[in-house]
C-alpha cells in the first residue's frame, strides 16, 4: 500500500484523534440507508479506536455482525461527557438539479 491509498483500504490504520472542541456529524449505515444521526462537539480529545474498544469491553455482544448498536454508543459517548449534541436546523438546498423545493425543513426549526 502506499501513502495515498484510501483509508477504507487500510483496515489496520488508526482512526485520527479528535481534538476537543471539534464540531462533528455523526453518521450510519451506506446508500440509501445512510442516516445522519446528529451534529455535535467534542468536550475533550477523543481516541475513536480507544472508546470503540471500551465500548465493546461493556457490550461484548455488540462485537457480533450486524449487533453493534450506533445510537446507544453516541448515548453513552454522551452520558460519558465525551461529546455534546448540538442544535441545528436542517436548510434543504436541492434535489435532481433543481432548487424549487429549497425548504427549511421543519423538524429541527432554526
Amino acid at each position: 500500500m502506499t501513502d495515498d491509498t484510501p483509508w477504507w483500504e487500510q483496515p489496520d490504520k488508526p482512526m485520527e484523534i479528535i481534538p476537543a472542541g471539534t464540531l462533528f456529524v455523526a453518521t450510519k449505515d451506506e446508500y440509501s440507508s445512510y442516516t445522519v444521526m446528529g451534529i455535535f462537539r467534542t468536550l475533550v480529545q477523543v481516541d475513536p479506536n480507544k472508546k470503540r474498544k471500551e465500548w465493546l469491553e461493556l457490550h461484548p455482544e455488540q462485537r457480533e455482525d450486524y449487533k453493534f448498536s450506533c445510537y446507544e454508543f453516541v448515548a453513552w459517548l454522551v452520558a460519558e461527557n465525551v461529546i455534546e449534541e448540538m442544535d441545528f436546523c436542517e436548510w434543504f438546498i436541492g434535489a435532481y438539479g433543481g432548487c424549487d423545493k429549497m425548504e427549511v425543513r421543519k423538524d429541527k426549526p432554526c
